[in-house]
């Protein structure tokens, strides 16, 4: 779970290969819980599954299913916590993983609402991690890596991938199809990012001089 400023991003892993003897042994609770994250595409007002992320036939920790995407506003995260708690979360599982700032903000919720510890990954390692994930499984089973075509213009350049710059200004950015590009030539996109000259090659062969 990324718990960030204005948004709350959750991944659900659901097994798909339960055996007859499994599915006798689960608690009603796991039911309960599994059928209405897989069952409904919208959660009150602002909870969204986004079913065209949906990654199906996933193997993972040697069982297969699929991954689910789903996010809410970050203001509705007490709402969140407190729905954990009528659940009844504990009873199943007794730390999530997170990472953002929510994961300081709301840890107190946690554990004293919900009752619920949660283990804190650095933010920047989930990301690069989630990045090569994706990139080795591709989106229902093709592998995809989307770069941009721009257009020049005269607002400062930003790397996008591969050697390619973006621009952020008036000009419109295009997104194209291209080949696979290697983890070692991986850009991450963000207007955090240094301006850079149209010339200068791009590597994240050592990503802290890059990122830092």
């Amino acid at each position: 779970m990324d718990i960030g400023g204005t948004l709350v991003k959750l991944v659900y892993f659901e097994p798909k290969d339960i055996t007859a003897e499994e599915e006798q042994e689960e608690v009603e609770n796991l039911k309960s819980i599994r059928k209405y994250l897989t069952s409904n595409t919208a959660y009150g007002k602002t909870g969204i599954r986004d079913v065209h992320l949906e990654l199906k036939n996933l193997t993972m920790c040697g069982r297969k299913g699929n991954l689910h995407f789903i996010r809410f506003p970050s203001c509705a995260m007490h709402k969140f916590i407190q729905m954990g708690s009528e659940k009844n979360f504990s009873s199943l599982h007794t730390t999530l993983c997170a990472t953002g700032g929510g994961a300081f903000k709301f840890e107190e919720d946690f554990r004293t609402i919900a009752d619920l510890q949660l283990h804190k990954l650095d933010e920047l390692d989930c990301l690069i991690q989630g990045l090569l994930y994706v990139d080795s499984i591709g989106f229902s089973g093709k592998r995809n890596v989307t770069t941009f075509k721009v257009r020049p213009s005269n607002s400062k350049a930003w790397c996008l991938g591969k050697g390619e710059l973006g621009y952020l200004g008036s000009k419109e950015i295009v997104p194209s199809p291209q080949a696979h590009v290697p983890p070692s030539r991986l850009c991450i996109f963000s207007r955090k990012c240094r301006s850079l000259s149209a010339s200068r090659t791009f590597s994240l062969s050592s990503p802290h001089g890059t990122l830092g």
